[in-house]
């Protein structure tokens, strides 16, 4: 039995295609580039742009707009994508592209629609991915300036020592309580870890 050769490219039909990593890629890589994007760190951004525009053509989401990773085209262009029929409420979209997308939308003080706000939660819930249920608690919490909520998304972030959170958390809850010495400790969290981006953007207002 002839070994199988291994190359970074395979033939078909007479013609030669790059073999790219699967799909399942996408979640480092999108981690990757929110890191960048935290640290103004342009390569990093750069690098993670080019591997997940790579992986996504794989897809053929120009004559597939309605898969699901459709919604990653507008996160590579620094928009969350969040929309009332998301995939991630209506589908089998992966959990973590959405904790990602939900972060960013609350980085951005977008407003988020009301079926990620309800219908998000719960399925969070029920599903238990308490990650996504942080970051949708926070968006509840800056959408209906609710400090419970916001205590509660800090309270699984502590758990899961996902301190760039922690800091969001705190600064946004110091902020809507008028607690300036929370916000002050939030923002040095966050800055400690080299996260810039969101500390030069910090709204004055949530």
């Amino acid at each position: 039995m002839r070994p199988r050769r291994c190359s970074g490219a395979r033939s078909t039909r007479g013609t030669t295609q790059a073999l790219t990593p699967p799909g399942y890629a996408l979640r480092g890589f999108a981690a990757g580039l929110a890191i960048g994007r935290a640290r103004n760190d342009s390569r990093l951004v750069g690098a993670a742009i080019t591997a997940m525009e790579t992986i996504l053509a794989g897809f053929q989401l120009g004559t597939h707009p309605q898969h699901h990773h459709a919604v990653l085209l507008e996160y590579l262009r620094g928009e969350s994508g969040l929309r009332p029929d998301d995939p991630y409420i209506v589908g089998q979209y992966p959990w973590e592209m959405a904790d990602l997308r939900i972060a960013l939308a609350c980085d951005r003080r977008d407003d988020v629609a009301r079926e990620i706000l309800e219908e998000g939660l719960a399925k969070s819930v029920r599903i238990r991915v308490p990650l996504v249920e942080a970051q949708i608690r926070r968006a509840r919490g800056l959408a209906y300036r609710d400090a419970g909520e916001l205590s509660a998304a800090i309270a699984i972030w502590e758990r899961a020592g996902a301190l760039p959170y922690v800091g969001r958390g705190r600064a946004e809850r110091g902020l809507m309580s008028g607690d300036v010495a929370e916000t002050e400790a939030g923002l040095a969290i966050v800055k400690k870890l080299g996260d810039v981006n969101y500390v030069d953007r910090f709204a004055a207002r949530v």
